[in-house]
């Protein structure tokens, strides 16, 4: 047994060296997709279509917005409003929304829904003098 156990083990070492050498090239192809790689084109951010024509009214405000993949708003959250946490902010919020459209986000060439961090500043100039 000994002339056949050295060549034997020899062709056991060596398949082993080089299918590990080979493994790191097929382990790409069985790995899902990690979710920070964007193809391009292939997956778009929803778009702003056309917003409202009312003026946002006094402070400042940052609302998370969930867009379904008509492009339509579903529900909306607020974030960040220094210093105001009232009715009439989310009144001014919500009429800013009622006339607010977005393109949807798509995945390839298909409408998915998707978050959109959007910010309302109060527009207002002050003049003294």
């Amino acid at each position: 047994m000994r002339p056949v156990a050295l060549p034997a083990i020899g062709g056991l070492c060596s398949a082993v060296f080089l299918f590990s050498s080979l493994v790191p090239t097929f382990q790409s192809a069985f790995t899902a997709i990690s979710p920070g790689d964007v193809p391009t084109m292939l997956t778009t951010e929803p778009m702003l279509k056309c917003t409202a024509p009312v003026a946002f009214g006094e402070g400042d405000a940052m609302v998370d917005l969930q867009i379904d993949d008509q492009g339509r708003i579903v529900d909306y959250m607020i974030v960040s409003a220094p210093g105001q946490q009232n009715d009439q902010l989310r009144r001014n919020i919500e009429n800013s929304l009622l006339f607010t459209e977005f393109w949807p986000a798509t995945t390839f060439g298909h409408g998915v829904a998707a978050t959109v961090r959007i910010s309302f500043r109060s527009s207002r100039i002050d003049v003294r003098g």
